[in-house]
């Protein structure tokens, strides 16, 4: 079956009903100096599968044009034939022009060395895979200085701390390695980088998926405040139609545009045996140097009963992911107690756990073995002698991948079907404990949708219990039965969603549910 993906435009008016006045800064100038024409006819596979077709558009300079539309609807592609990057073995038809009062230019009939050259100080495409945004061996000061070199400026040491502060970010992270940066602080390291070569139009491909609430209000606050300052075309690519609108003059929506889902219910929950019980965890590490012990996890108390959801919602660096590896003994435990249906976790066995218990985790591109096939890794998640059934078969239904060929290797999907196969392949084994480490973060919004509401349906099924560790408030005030709110390794505030949403007793909190909201200042 082939995916056509077309387009449509949506500019908007100076007044929205639902967002008020847009600020006039975010439209393009009509006396703008230059422009990037953009032509697609097609960009198929060689089997002559069709992923994109028909796009054309004017992209001004200083303005904001937002990209939308479904996970795997091709949004990525897009914008590497636009950067000049699009894997050779993909055939296209089409053009990239840049147009400006000096003269025109074909971008697209360039050689790949003076393409790269072009881009240099003027294009930076701003990938959402940001672990593989820099070279891991390489402190950041040394990648920093290379895209410098590429693009003719400067790279003294203290023009480009310099260029850090004017992205909030300390100079002493230049000389981290990318592994020992967040995820915010490698998207605002690229931002720094673009503009430090230069760099007049810029590709943001899903630049906060992966990010908390409040670090992704901070780098949009901050990529306005850039775009406003240095008059930065922005080509935003986004999944989330509330930001699109509120920031962009310009919408291109890609696939057929999402219905609004309608809202979630937690399932009605009876009194239930207790299943995880965390008491008094404390979790530190050794800072390298003077080993000094650095606290992550401060006396945590948490309990998750069957068929229950549980929310814990947080800041990056805040603990989360750290407390889902302790539960499923992914890191050695310290101090505290874990406990599984009253018996220590520690006195199962590996295979009896992983019977209990599966993780999601964050990341599409690490969730899946990239060596194996989908199918194969389907096969090896059902317990018992293998058979000729297709036990997935309903489940891919379901998460809407009923249409997929699982004989490939998982590097040939999209990021969010990859992460919704991850999810069907720990829901083969059949666990009690379901911990979901925001693993919806890279879906677009009507994905998240089905995902919760498939995640529901086997809750209801199954008995099935989650711990919904996510950054986003908006769908876990619509799933989760309890949250614990999870600030630098403390729990600050926990109860029932509904007293959490309408009554937050703690100044976090209240940041969360209105970053939720979705209320950029750029002026902050």
């Amino acid at each position: 079956m082939n995916r056509i993906y077309r387009f449509h435009f949506e500019e908007y008016d100076e007044f929205d009903e639902e967002y008020g006045y847009l600020d006039e800064s975010r439209h393009s100038d009509q006396q703008s100096l230059s422009s990037i024409q953009i032509h697609i006819d097609s960009i198929a596979t060689p089997q002559g599968k069709a992923l994109i077709r028909a796009i054309d558009l004017i992209w001004e300079e200083g303005e904001i044009i937002a990209l939308t539309g479904p996970s795997g609807a091709g949004k990525s592609v897009i914008c590497k034939f636009i950067t000049g990057i699009l894997p050779k073995n993909l055939e296209s038809s089409g053009f990239v022009t840049y147009l400006s009062d000096e003269g025109n230019r074909d971008l697209s009939a360039m050689t790949e060395k003076a393409r790269t050259s072009w881009n240099a100080g003027r294009m930076v495409y701003l990938t959402q895979e940001t672990d593989l945004a820099f070279n891991p061996l390489r402190k950041i000061s040394k990648s920093f200085k290379d895209a410098l070199s590429l693009a003719g400026r400067s790279s003294r040491r203290e023009e480009l701390s310099a260029w850090f502060e004017s992205v909030e970010l300390e100079k002493e992270l230049l000389d981290r390695f990318p592994h020992e940066l967040s995820g915010g602080q490698v998207q605002r390291a690229l931002l720094a980088i673009a503009l430090a070569t230069g760099a007049r139009w810029v590709i943001a491909d899903e630049p906060t998926s992966n990010l908390d609430k409040l670090t992704q209000k901070k780098i949009i606050e901050l990529l306005l405040k850039l775009h406003a300052k240095n008059k930065l075309g922005v080509l935003l690519v986004t999944h989330d139609i509330k930001l699109a609108k509120t920031l962009a003059s310009k919408k291109i929506v890609v696939g057929t545009p999402a219905i609004p889902p309608p809202s979630l219910q937690p399932a009605i929950l009876e009194k239930q045996e207790q299943l995880l019980s965390v008491s008094n965890l404390n979790f530190d590490y050794r800072k390298k140097g003077w080993g000094r012990r650095i606290p992550v996890l401060h006396n945590i108390e948490l309990t998750v009963n069957a068929g229950e959801w549980v929310g814990v919602i947080g800041g990056s660096g805040g603990g989360k992911s750290t407390l889902a590896k302790l539960i499923t003994r992914l890191m050695p435990m310290q101090n505290g107690a874990i406990s599984f249906s009253g018996q220590p976790i520690s006195a199962l066995n590996r295979i009896a756990q992983s019977q209990v218990i599966q993780l999601v985790f964050q990341n599409p591109y690490t969730s899946l073995n990239p060596r194996l096939t989908v199918i194969d890794q389907l096969k090896d998640a059902i317990p018992g002698p293998e058979t000729n059934e297709a036990p997935w078969s309903p489940m891919l239904a379901s998460f809407g991948l009923s249409a997929l060929d699982l004989n490939r290797l998982p590097g040939y999907y999209s990021g969010g079907e990859r992460q919704r196969l991850a999810i069907v392949r720990v829901l083969l084994k059949k666990p009690k404990l379901l911990i979901a480490d925001e693993a919806i973060s890279s879906l677009d919004e009507s994905n998240q949708y089905l995902t919760l509401h498939t995640l529901q349906e086997v809750t209801r099924q199954t008995n099935m219990a989650m711990l919904f560790i996510s950054h986003d408030l908006t769908w876990m005030q619509q799933v989760c039965h309890r949250i614990y709110v999870l600030d630098q390794g403390k729990i600050i505030e926990s109860g029932a969603t509904k007293t959490i949403h309408s009554n937050p007793q703690h100044a976090i909190t209240r940041t969360l549910l209105e970053a939720a909201r979705g209320n950029f200042d750029p002026n902050r």
